[in-house]
This record gives structure tokens, C-alpha cells and sequence, in this order.
């Protein structure tokens, strides 16, 4: 019978020291032998009637290193087992060939495998300070013109075009350097001249009549190019004109739009505001209570797991990563965001165990999301779930609406401190800190990378 130690070099690592008696690794050698003398075929020799001593002549030291290898992989996993440890990884060997040949009392083997890490988080009184704003006084007024300009009625003219006039156009582009022109994309190939627009296709649209080509060149970013300026030349032909007419803001326009009146229709526009402010600032009191959990909790995780998280990172077609880079640049670069993603995973999972039956979700919230749905989709409750029955929606909403109690449960318990702002006191840049991080449903959970891993080995 085996001798079993344990070692834990690492908070994820453990390795098995196995020692197998000289008498259990003959014997598995000696059935291996019968085995292979069934199995192979030696010319000169009917299969199965080999005689043994050529057997061992041919593939005695390979039964030997398979013999070790199956009787220590048996005492790993019954050991495992009868511990109830429980891998993360597959079991592998440290040593790519066994030490032990015929007479040798004995033979140690090091198989290693990873477990996940046991943490401690203190999750209370987190200290954030996050910056709020008002909303600015003509903000509403700005949103009832945008509806005014977006409810414009248009009536064709046979005039030259001027500001304000919306245009129907067809047109090419052709990048500098090259021969070919590429349709334009402007959408349903209409084009409002209005302040917004670029110097360069104001001045060259207005006064222009239909039928007239007008070539504008201008210049854009590329996004595909490393964020370098690309110059290009349209040339539009104006197929049509119209007038645009706006509505006058005043009660019947506000009921044409489905409000009770002007009044009514200020007061839900501020409100509207004041409730995306207010989810703005949770988003941002969210983000940075993961960020500070994250640098306040440092620990090791299991690497099967960070690879894992790698290897999904870098298969997601919505990742946007430089041109050129290699194979192993592409690894390292991205090496750093999927060991956070790992780690951010044990920790909020972590405190999920903690506050367990506090963010169950209550059967009313989880019917007033589905209802949410339905209004969303525009069906009834019953549809959706008639839907949704044979996915993992239903699951992901119960497991997100589960998350979202638990931030609340952080939001609810940190320690905030809002500084409020003025309008020209606001950065249009943002820092890391203040970018939202999203709670994670992580690429792959434990139970899941265990049964891919299961998956494998079969």
C-alpha cells in the first residue's frame, strides 16, 4: 500500500509524495506485461504467443515508467478522495520520467494539482468617495428642442439647400491612396444640415441644388489603424430637398407625444434625468467598491483557472487589441486582466456565501423582472417564459437579480462620500476607478471548469 504525504507550497498548489513499495510496482509491471503480450504484434510471432522475455526486451522500461504512473495515479485519487480534497486541476506528474529500476526498495512519486484558495474578505464600511453633479438648468429645455428637431415634419422644395434642410443623398468615398470609391453610409441616406455637421459639408452643401455632385474632403479617425487620421473625399449627389418644419413647444405638442401637458411633460423629462444621474453615480459607487476590494485583498489563484479566463478573453470576438501583436504579446498583455477576473470572482462569490440568505431574491422581484421583460419585448408574462423555458435565462436573471442585491447590500454598508460638482467643473476623461466594472457571472466557475476537465480526461 502506498505512503501518502501532503505538501501546500502555494495557496493553490498541493503536492502529493507518493511512495510505492517495490513488491505493489513488480506486480504491476508483471500484469502489464501479460497485458501488452495479448495486445502487440512482434513479426515472427502469432499475437498473444510472444514469448515474454522479448516483451521486456522491447518495452520494458515503457511498462515500467506505465506501471509507476497507473498505481500512483490510483493512490492520488483515492487519496484525494478519502480526504475529500477537491482539485481544480487536472493531477500531474512533477517528474517527466520515474527514478526506479529493479531492485530499488522502493519508489517516490510527486504528483502536484491546484485547489481553489481560501480568503477572508472584509467587506464592510468600504471607504468611497465618488463625485456627483446637478443636473444643469437648461438640460431639460435641450431635450424638449431635440424632440422638437426629431419630430420635424419635411416638405419637398425647389430651392438650393440651406441650413437646416434635411437632404436625401447618394454618394461614394475614396480614402486617400486608393483607386476605388466605397458607398457611403450615412443612414437612409439622409443628411440634416444642421450646426453638428463639419465645416467642410456645410460649405460645401449649402447653396447646392438637386442634381448637383458636391465633393467634400474632410478627414476622420480610424479606429482599425491604431487611432490614426485618415484623409478621404465624398462626392454626394442631392437627389432631394426638404424643408424641415418644426412643431411649436406648447401643450399639443407635448400631448402629441403621449404627455399630459408641457408641465407634465418638464417635470417626467427632470425626473428621467434625475433618475440616470442617481443610476449613474451606483454604477460608478459599484465600481469602485470592486476596485478597492480588489486591491485590498491580494492572493494567488489557481493558474488552470486564470488560463481558462485567458484563453476565453482572448477569443471574444468583441475584444479590440493592436494590430500586429503576436501570439505570446496578445498572452502577456491580457495575462494581468484575467488573473483580476479570476480574483474578483473568488471575491465576490466569497462574500455571496457570506450574505447567502440575504440576497436571495424575493419572489416579487423576480416577477417584477420578468414583467420588465415582457414590457420590453412587448408580450405577455406568460409568452416570455414560454420563450425563454428550454434556455438558461430564466437562471441568469435569478443569478443577476442575486448580484444586484448584493451590491446593494455593499452600496448599503460602505462608507460614501459624495462631492458634488459643477457643471464646468466636469472632465470629460475618465479614470480607471471611475470606469464601471461589471459584477462578474466569470467566464468559467469551478464546477463548470471541472467538468470540462472531466470532459478531457474521458
Amino acid at each position: 500500500m502506498a505512503e501518502i504525504t501532503l505538501e501546500s507550497p502555494k495557496i493553490c498548489e498541493r503536492v502529493l509524495n507518493i511512495t510505492l513499495e517495490s513488491q505493489d510496482i513488480q506486480k504491476g509491471i508483471d500484469d502489464n506485461i501479460k497485458q501488452y503480450r495479448k495486445e502487440v504484434e512482434i513479426r515472427g510471432f502469432r499475437k498473444g504467443k510472444a514469448p515474454k522475455e522479448l516483451i521486456i526486451a522491447r518495452f520494458g522500461k515503457q511498462i515500467t515508467q506505465e506501471s509507476i504512473a497507473e498505481l500512483s495515479e490510483k493512490a492520488a485519487r483515492d487519496y484525494i478522495e478519502e480526504q475529500k480534497i477537491e482539485p481544480i486541476s487536472q493531477i500531474k506528474f512533477q517528474d517527466k520520467e520515474f527514478n526506479y529500476k529493479k531492485g530499488d526498495d522502493v519508489c517516490i512519486v510527486k504528483i502536484s494539482f491546484e485547489v481553489e484558495p481560501e480568503i477572508e474578505i472584509n467587506y464592510m464600511n468600504i471607504p468611497i468617495t465618488v463625485e456627483t453633479y446637478a443636473l444643469p438648468e437648461d438640460a431639460v429645455d435641450k431635450h424638449i428642442k431635440s424632440l422638437q428637431e426629431k419630430h420635424a415634419t419635411a416638405k419637398s422644395v425647389e430651392r438650393p439647400a440651406q441650413m437646416g434642410d434635411l437632404l436625401i443623398i447618394e454618394g461614394e468615398a475614396q480614402l486617400e491612396g486608393e483607386e476605388k470609391r466605397e458607398p457611403t453610409n450615412f443612414p437612409d441616406n439622409e443628411l440634416i444640415l444642421q450646426d453638428t455637421l463639419k465645416p467642410e459639408f456645410i460649405e460645401a452643401l449649402v447653396g447646392a441644388n438637386i442634381g448637383d455632385t458636391v465633393e467634400v474632403a474632410t478627414t476622420f479617425i480610424s479606429t482599425e489603424d491604431n487611432e490614426k487620421e485618415e484623409k478621404v473625399t465624398y462626392y454626394l449627389t442631392i437627389q432631394e430637398i426638404k424643408e424641415r418644419e418644426l412643431s411649436e413647444i406648447d401643450d399639443e405638442f407635448a400631448k402629441d407625444l403621449e404627455y399630459d401637458s408641457l408641465e407634465d411633460m418638464r417635470e417626467k423629462i427632470r425626473q428621467n434625468f434625475l433618475e440616470y444621474i442617481d443610476q449613474q453615480v451606483q454604477k460608478t459607487i459599484d465600481g469602485k467598491i470592486i476596485r478597492y476590494l480588489l486591491e485590498n485583498n491580494i492572493f494567488d489563484v489557481p493558474q488552470a483557472m486564470v488560463q481558462n479566463a485567458l484563453k476565453n478573453i482572448l477569443e471574444d470576438p468583441k475584444l479590440e487589441l493592436p494590430r500586429g501583436l503576436s501570439k505570446k504579446e496578445k498572452y502577456e498583455l491580457m495575462l494581468p486582466r484575467a488573473i483580476e477576473e479570476v480574483r474578483k470572482y473568488y471575491i465576490v462569490n466569497y462574500i455571496a456565501d457570506q450574505e447567502a440568505e440575504n440576497i436571495i431574491p424575493t419572489k416579487e422581484e423576480l416577477d417584477e423582472r420578468m414583467q420588465q421583460m415582457a414590457i420590453t419585448f412587448e408580450r405577455t408574462v406568460e409568452e416570455i417564459k414560454d420563450i425563454f423555458k428550454d434556455t438558461d435565462y430564466i437562471e441568469n436573471m435569478e443569478e443577476e437579480a442575486k448580484m444586484g442585491k448584493l451590491m446593494k447590500l455593499l452600496r448599503d454598508n460602505a462608507i460614501i462620500e459624495k462631492i458634488e460638482i459643477k457643471e464646468e467643473e466636469t472632465d470629460e476623461t475618465t479614470t480607471e476607478d471611475d470606469k464601471e466594472i461589471v459584477v462578474p457571472k466569470l467566464i468559467v466557475t469551478p464546477e463548470e471548469f471541472r467538468k470540462e476537465q472531466e470532459q478531457e480526461n474521458t
